[in-house]
């Protein structure tokens, strides 16, 4: 996936520098599969891609825009991370996901278009059943590439339509977070009620 996206923007966007956030997701996702980092150092690490992220590409002008893409990369990271629990699943919602940004505008249209022909090259393989996984190399790599699209696209148009489009495009992995942490409170409370 990251051989696709990287040669996408390499041919189509004259933008590399946006790899680099990029392959510090991939790193990082490789070392969390081989070692099971601990949260802590694994949220560390995040950050630092976050505001990685947010020096190459800030969605906005002035320390606002600092803010917003490094919230974005590490939201998105570990959202698209919780979403893929299934054979495709993170997969297709990314490539469907790219495909919105790649029509937004020409601002994200480069990396759209890289993720999704990425992501479908890796969907023939990774649909039901499947061959290959993104594991949390790829499903890091993923949710930053969203988080880029994101930024790039408010940093190219900040225009109220682009604001609004920005979270249907991401809805899924982002609901699936909320839905996911607001399911945990009520099973930790029960849980505290039954200790004492």
């Amino acid at each position: 996936v990251f051989g696709g996206i990287a040669a996408g923007l390499l041919v189509h966007s004259g933008r590399p520098r946006l790899l680099l956030p990029l392959a510090l997701a991939l790193a990082l996702g490789l070392a969390d599969d081989l070692a099971d980092l601990p949260p802590r150092v694994r949220l560390a690490c995040e950050a630092v891609i976050g505001v990685v992220a947010a020096v190459v590409v800030p969605a906005i002008p002035g320390p606002l825009g600092y803010v917003i893409t490094a919230i974005a990369v590490v939201g998105l990271l570990n959202a698209v991370n919780l979403l893929d629990g299934l054979d495709a699943l993170a997969s297709g919602v990314g490539a469907v996901s790219a495909i919105g940004f790649a029509l937004l505008g020409p601002g994200p249209r480069p990396l759209g278009l890289a993720i999704a022909g990425a992501l479908c090259g890796f969907l023939v393989f990774n649909r039901p059943p499947a061959r290959i996984y993104l594991g949390d190399a790829g499903a890091y790599l993923l949710g930053t590439a969203l988080a880029l699209a994101c930024a790039t696209a408010l940093h190219a148009d900040g225009a109220v339509t682009t604001w609004a489009a920005l979270p249907l495009l991401v809805a899924v992995p982002v609901t699936d977070t909320a839905v996911a942490v607001a399911s945990a409170f009520p099973a930790a409370s029960e849980g505290a009620e039954t200790a004492t």
